[in-house]
């Protein structure tokens, strides 16, 4: 009978990529098991850059490298999203402006190219997650003011 396993280590980010196993009673590796590779929904993307700004230890390259893909796929929807929504508010408005200065402070981080070394890339992809969670947190603010709206 095969048991269904991932290889140990660090944390994973969400929705992470780490390939499963089937091995036999004796623990070798019989054949990488089939799985849909489905995005990873916003709160756990959400969850996983509060996650990574709260590491005081560097993680290895390869989870580094896959935690800013991910950020960086996820500030790909949310930038363009965000700034439809806050151009639908009135000009001047408190919220739109903040979740303006977000988008433009956003871009500016996706647009960063890869840092060189391993703490340099880590302070880069710790800076696309702080962009996920601002974001996040003003796609909220503003779907409720975009609702307070319409039911006027």
């Amino acid at each position: 009978m095969a048991n269904r396993i991932a290889p140990q280590g660090a944390p994973r980010p969400a929705g992470s990529i780490t390939p499963a196993y089937e091995v036999n009673r004796h623990g070798t590796i019989t054949k990488q098991a089939s799985r849909a590779d489905a995005q990873p929904s916003l709160t756990s993307i959400c969850a996983a850059a509060e996650w990574y700004g709260t590491q005081s230890t560097l993680l290895r390259h390869g989870e580094v490298a896959e935690f800013g893909e991910q950020f960086t796929a996820c500030l790909a929807q949310l930038v363009p999203e965000s700034k439809e929504m806050a151009e639908r508010l009135d000009p001047g408005d408190a919220e739109a402006e903040t979740a303006l200065a977000a988008v433009r402070t956003a871009r500016m981080r996706m647009d960063r190219p890869k840092a060189p070394g391993l703490r340099g890339e880590s302070e880069r992809v710790g800076d696309l997650a702080l962009s996920v969670s601002a974001l996040a947190h003003h796609r909220e603010k503003l779907t409720a003011a975009l609702a307070m709206l319409e039911a006027r």
